[in-house]
């Protein structure tokens, strides 16, 4: 019995992490002359229980956790993307990083936030587990294969 409660336990914990809003839908652009940037993060166990802060030139716009994803409507122009966060308070390991991205008006960008483990330690019965997080820009084809499993974040 003991053992059930763990593992219910376990799953309630990480089912908590992961994106709780609307399944992905494609951003209706009423804004002329603006870009749209989807910001996602397909579902990963690996700082599956985490979140990253997601900054637009410096102001945040958004919590990106795990399966989630944001949308930001921008002017045409230069953008640097920063995604931080620290163990305390949102369990993000990896170390902050930066994407300038430059948009053009009426169109839509694709950025994947992605953590990658870098080294795995194991001493008896401790795991530890460094990683680091990248940013990628994709078509919307390829995107679309990861983002429709995702969900908005607010």
């Amino acid at each position: 019995m003991k053992t059930l409660s763990s593992v219910l336990f376990i799953v309630v914990m990480l089912s908590g992490c992961s994106a709780s809003g609307p399944i992905y839908k494609v951003y209706e652009n009423g804004a002329i002359e603006k870009a749209v940037v989807y910001i996602y993060r397909p579902w990963r166990l690996l700082d599956g229980a985490g979140w990253a802060n997601i900054h637009i030139n410096g102001t945040k716009e958004f919590a990106l956790r795990n399966e989630g994803y944001g949308v930001v409507v921008l002017d045409p122009g230069s953008y640097d993307i920063r995604a931080d966060g620290n163990m305390f308070l949102t369990n993000w390991r990896s170390r902050p990083v930066t994407l300038t991205l430059l948009v053009e008006a009426n169109k839509e960008y694709y950025v994947r936030l992605l953590p990658e483990a870098d080294d795995v330690l194991f001493a008896g019965s401790v795991t530890a587990v460094s990683s680091h997080a990248n940013f990628s820009i994709l078509s919307k084809e390829k995107a679309l294969k990861d983002i429709i499993k995702t969900r908005r974040v607010k």
